[in-house]
């Protein structure tokens, strides 16, 4: 309504730009550099010139306080999805935003990450959360894999693949084998009061 009338309006969104760049943070907690991804200056704006009305003839003023009210709605919509705001995140179509969620998080976790055409690649290793050491990380070597079958017999690319090379299973063995504390049952014994 403007002056008690109605009008209807369309136009172009001049600029839209909404980016996350991949960057790194130091986790405290557990001792390792995260990958984490930053999100960038948003953008959204909207030329009152390229806009098309229909209804009464509005000033300049009138105009520009639609795109300012536009791009406030835009940014809290934003906002709101981005806090995964419940009344949102019922309509929200799931199956689309579940990976996004799961790539930015497992992210965190890993120790690169790989994009091409088609695929996202993440690399985890325990060496990266620093949970092997020194004498450990000699038992491990170096791998040089590949992922493979990357569309089913229909021709439809795969939704996703887990790649597990030899070193996963070093790494848990190496564990294993360099224990430095070594335990008696006399020791395990005193654990357990009863077992006295």
């Amino acid at each position: 309504m403007y002056n008690g009338e109605e009008f209807q309006f369309s136009g172009p969104i001049a600029d839209f730009n909404l980016r996350y760049a991949l960057g790194s943070k130091f986790n405290h907690d557990h001792q390792y550099e995260a990958l984490v991804f930053n999100e960038q200056p948003f953008t959204f704006e909207i030329n009152t010139s390229d806009m098309t009305l229909t209804g009464p003839t509005l000033a300049d003023e009138a105009k520009e306080e639609i795109s300012r009210t536009l791009k406030s709605n835009f940014i809290r919509i934003k906002s709101e999805i981005q806090d995964a705001k419940k009344e949102l995140m019922l309509d929200f179509p799931m199956d689309l935003a579940v990976p996004f969620v799961f790539m930015f998080y497992a992210t965190q976790f890993s120790q690169a990450i790989h994009f091409d055409d088609k695929f996202i690649q993440l690399d985890f290793s325990l060496q990266h959360l620093k949970l092997l050491k020194p004498k450990q990380l000699r038992l491990l070597k170096d791998i040089e894999s590949q992922f493979y079958g990357e569309t089913n017999p229909a021709g439809d690319d795969v939704l996703f693949q887990f790649h597990i090379d030899d070193n996963l299973f070093n790494s848990f063995f190496s564990v294993l084998t360099t224990i430095d504390k070594m335990f008696s049952s006399r020791d395990l014994a005193k654990m357990y009061p009863k077992a006295n």
